[in-house]
């Protein structure tokens, strides 16, 4: 069994056959390219299988490793993700997190 920290608690989920790969493409550019600056890209390649009946765990933390490879940190202890805003609003003035530790 492997428990997964994540942004939502743990997750609980029984596997067997564990196998993957991490890929990394770092591209620097030159000469009349060389105002491209450098990029960097990232392939993340897993699989296994599940062991257990609750797939809803392993689908949670795949996503929570995706939020953590894409920068979105954990939700702290105190805060509360908020519902989903609403659709007219554009996606910068959308409220992601609420502080209930009244600080």
């Amino acid at each position: 069994m492997v428990v997964v920290e994540g942004g939502a608690g743990e997750r609980e989920a029984t596997y067997v056959a564990e196998a993957g790969t991490v890929t990394r493409v770092v591209s620097e550019s030159f000469a009349g390219l060389a105002e491209r600056g450098a990029t960097v890209e990232m392939e993340i390649r897993a699989s296994w299988t599940p062991t257990g009946p609750n797939v809803a765990a392993h689908l949670q933390a795949w996503t929570d490793l995706l939020c953590t490879v894409g920068g979105l940190p954990p939700l702290p202890d105190g805060v509360t993700a908020l519902p989903r805003a609403r659709a007219d609003r554009p996606p910068y003035l959308r409220p992601r997190y609420v502080n209930t530790l009244n600080l």
